[in-house]
């Protein structure tokens, strides 16, 4: 019953905003921010997000644990790396575990440097200093959230962040 009353009052709010944009009461402003849940809400901004770069493509905080995924993602960077797009990968955990994966990552043009932080329970991931994502991740929370920010000047912000990390990290 709770679900039907949650469902109904979801589908409710769905009328009134579609009423309201018949209305044009609504601004039409610029998403800066969304938040979700989950990895696969995570796989899609990084799908989507890769698909369009232009310039680069920058990642810190991956631990290189689930070998079979950062195939995938592997996959996915083909197309950017051949458009020359600069991609680089900052791990924080996990190196000596998927030698075979970082070789193949590096193989196929993308720059990895090694980072070991303290508290790697997030990621960041940057794409043309115009958009970038937070992932927060830690053992002690049941599932990944995701902050996808559309706003250039915190994403400015966070590639000078990234990129005085990529100074301070070792090459791999």
């Amino acid at each position: 019953k709770k679900k039907q009353n949650f469902d109904q009052g979801a589908k409710n709010i769905l009328q009134e905003i579609e009423q309201l944009k018949k209305e044009k009461i609504l601004p039409k402003t610029k998403e800066i921010l969304s938040l979700s849940l989950g990895q696969k809400a995570s796989v899609s901004i990084y799908e989507n997000a890769i698909k369009n770069a232009k310039k680069a493509i920058y990642i810190l905080g991956w631990r290189m644990h689930k070998i079979k995924d950062k195939y995938t993602f592997l996959h996915n960077f083909k197309e950017p790396i051949k458009k020359k797009v600069d991609v680089r990968l900052i791990l924080t955990g996990g190196p000596e575990k998927a030698w075979g994966l970082i070789q193949a990552y590096k193989n196929a043009g993308i720059k990895i440097k090694y980072l070991p932080l303290k508290q790697d329970k997030f990621t960041l991931f940057l794409v043309d200093g115009q958009e970038c994502k937070i992932t927060l991740k830690d053992k002690n929370i049941p599932e990944k959230y995701n902050i996808h920010i559309h706003d250039l000047s915190l994403s400015s912000a966070l590639e000078i962040y990234f990129k005085d990390s990529w100074k301070k990290a070792k090459s791999l």
